[in-house]
């Protein structure tokens, strides 16, 4: 093996030991939400987040440095924005989502279906995988941002 083949290897195991370090000062400072992947934005960021690691630690074609320099810029924008959202309701539902009714007085509403492409068999799946195998059980429901289905069941 060459020395710069020998080199090349110790400066990807530099770099990626310290990206795992700013990915887990990063992560502890962003909070719990960015695990979560409550809603588009912070599955957005978790994403952008990994390639960002990813290309810090393994590509030595990239400079380290302007990397670091683009992370730590994207990270203050989540922060900004995140810290605007907390003040603002419009620009909370523009970055997280609204959520959407499915079903309103046991009515389906096809049409809120139609908009977040949510069909039937997505619906019956997540009525089973929360312990209703009957839609005629259903009063109300709605498609939360993260995916989730929340639901009132009728009154005996």
């Amino acid at each position: 093996m060459t020395s710069q083949a020998m080199e090349d290897i110790l400066l990807s195991l530099l770099r990626t030991f310290v990206s795992f370090i700013i990915l887990s000062i990063t992560t502890f400072l962003i909070g719990k939400q960015i695990n979560t992947h409550n809603n588009h934005f912070t599955f957005a960021m978790s994403i952008i987040i990994g390639s960002f690691i990813a290309n810090m630690g393994f590509d030595l074609k990239l400079k380290f440095l302007p990397m670091f320099a683009s992370f730590a810029f994207l990270v203050a924008i989540h922060f900004l924005l995140a810290s605007t959202a907390l003040k603002s309701r419009r620009l909370r539902k523009w970055i997280t989502g609204r959520p959407t009714v499915i079903m309103e007085k046991g009515k389906l509403l096809e049409a809120n279906m139609k908009k977040v492409k949510y069909s039937i068999d997505d619906l019956n799946q997540h009525l089973r995988e929360l312990g209703t195998f009957n839609i005629a059980e259903v009063e109300f429901a709605v498609l939360e941002v993260s995916g989730k289905l929340s639901v009132l069941k009728k009154t005996a």
